[in-house]
């Protein structure tokens, strides 16, 4: 189990064996982070026009699915800082004044990318009228699932 928390492809390791000069893969060890807690993550974010993060949460895991790619789980470090098992990747939620999350920012491949929080109903304006929008486990969640199957935007 040494590349148990590995981000990066295993040959990295290796690599790192062979060549002292080369740069170790980066070891996150998750922590348990409650729902209540990952519940102030969920919505949608966006980086670039015509470009969504969905964050969800499913069975108590944290996924993100950036447009065009599949859902994929994040697993916590620290409050607010999470990273990704099958990239190397790391995503960072910013809070305003108030306390509440705001945005997201994407760590991957020396670039950092902010990506604002959107209001719920604008994204259901974006969105084609009887798209799911995964399970919902929380009552909040429930609620949003419900406005958006109700409104039936055209």
């Amino acid at each position: 189990m040494i590349l148990a928390g590995v981000t990066g492809a295993p040959q990295e390791l290796g690599l790192a064996a062979l060549l002292p000069s080369a740069p170790l893969p980066v070891m996150h060890k998750a922590i348990a982070v409650p729902s209540a807690q990952l519940d102030a993550y969920v919505g949608q974010y966006m980086p670039a026009p015509g470009v969504e993060f969905a964050i969800t949460i499913d069975h108590g895991q944290l996924y993100a699915q950036l447009t065009g790619q599949a859902a994929y789980p994040v697993y916590a470090t620290a409050a607010d800082h999470f990273f990704y098992t099958v990239v190397d990747a790391r995503l960072d939620f910013e809070r305003d004044a108030s306390g509440k999350v705001d945005a997201l920012v994407l760590h991957q491949n020396g670039l950092d990318q902010r990506a604002p929080r959107q209001p719920w109903l604008a994204w259901c304006r974006s969105h084609q009228r009887g798209v799911p929008v995964g399970p919902c486990e929380t009552t909040r969640q429930q609620a949003r699932y419900k406005l958006f199957h109700i409104l039936r935007f055209p």
